[in-house]
């Protein structure tokens, strides 16, 4: 009975040196929407992916110094893919495609007011038009 434990235990014992070996912490592979991919690599495989929406497009063209999309992820997996464009006066734009729910949300934020009203514009599914009537560069009272 206790070769048959020693034997289990030095298995998995080789087992976890093996992998430990094969994605040393430095490669971090991710699952980069539909790809496996390096942790390094999945940025600018969703950029070029996404980029091209027109979505995107339109929101690089309203708002100063058209920004790169990140990402942010779970549990070695990308859940969305985002644009950001800081403004003046604390307020920012922000434009998320979300991985796992096919959805867009596009956001103001207005850090001069109070917290419970700091996101003064939340879009899902916005429109073009919908960017432009809800123009986060315009004063909000």
């Amino acid at each position: 009975m206790k070769v048959r434990v020693l034997t289990i235990f030095g298995l998995a014992g080789l087992i976890i040196i093996g992998i430990y070996f094969a994605l040393p912490p430095t490669m971090t592979v991710i699952l980069c929407d539909d790809k496996t991919l390096n942790l390094d690599d999945c940025g600018p495989y969703l950029e070029e992916k996404y980029s091209n929406l027109p979505e995107v497009i339109h929101f690089r063209e309203l708002y100063p110094d058209p920004p790169g999309l990140g990402f942010a992820s779970d549990t070695f997996k990308a859940v969305s893919v985002s644009a950001t464009s800081s403004m003046e006066e604390k307020r920012f734009a922000e434009l998320e495609i979300s991985l796992e729910y096919s959805t867009i949300t596009y956001r103001c934020h207005d850090h001069n007011l109070p917290d419970e009203k700091a996101v003064t514009v939340a879009i899902a599914s916005p429109t073009l038009e919908d960017m432009d009537d809800n123009h986060c560069l315009e004063a909000r009272e």
